[in-house]
C-alpha cells in the first residue's frame, strides 16, 4: 500500500525546462558539496566531477549514474545522502524527495589524498 506523505497538498502540474546535463551537473554539485563537508576540500587529490560542473569538459555520464535497485520510501526525510569511501575514491548515493519511490544516483566525486 502507498502512502501519500503530503496528503493536504494540492498538486498542479509544471513545466521546467532543464538543458543538457544541467539535472546530472546539479547532482555532481550536491556530491561534491557533501563530500567536501565531510572531508574538507584539502582531503582531495583530485575532483573527478569538477570539470564536468564548471563546463570545461562533457564527460559528466562518466561520473554520475542510477543506481539498479529500488530503495524503500523514507519518510522521515525529504533526501538521502551517503558517502561511501571505496579505495580513497568518494562516491555519493543521492536520493531526492526519498519519501516517494525514486531513483537512487551515485556520483564518483573524487580521489583523497594517499595517507
Amino acid at each position: 500500500m502507498q502512502i501519500d506523505p503530503l496528503p493536504d497538498v494540492k498538486t498542479k502540474g509544471s513545466v521546467t525546462n532543464i538543458r543538457g546535463n544541467d539535472f546530472e551537473r546539479m547532482l555532481a554539485k550536491i556530491g561534491l558539496g557533501f563530500a567536501i563537508g565531510k572531508f574538507g576540500i584539502d582531503a582531495f587529490e583530485k575532483f573527478y566531477v569538477l570539470p564536468a560542473i564548471l563546463g570545461s569538459r562533457d564527460d559528466i555520464g562518466r561520473w554520475v549514474g542510477t543506481a539498479e535497485a529500488e530503495k524503500p520510501n523514507d519518510i522521515e526525510t525529504i533526501y538521502v545522502v551517503d558517502i561511501q569511501n571505496s579505495n580513497d575514491e568518494i562516491i555519493c548515493r543521492i536520493r531526492l524527495f526519498s519519501m516517494f519511490v525514486v531513483p537512487e544516483y551515485i556520483v564518483v566525486v573524487g580521489k583523497l589524498k594517499c595517507k
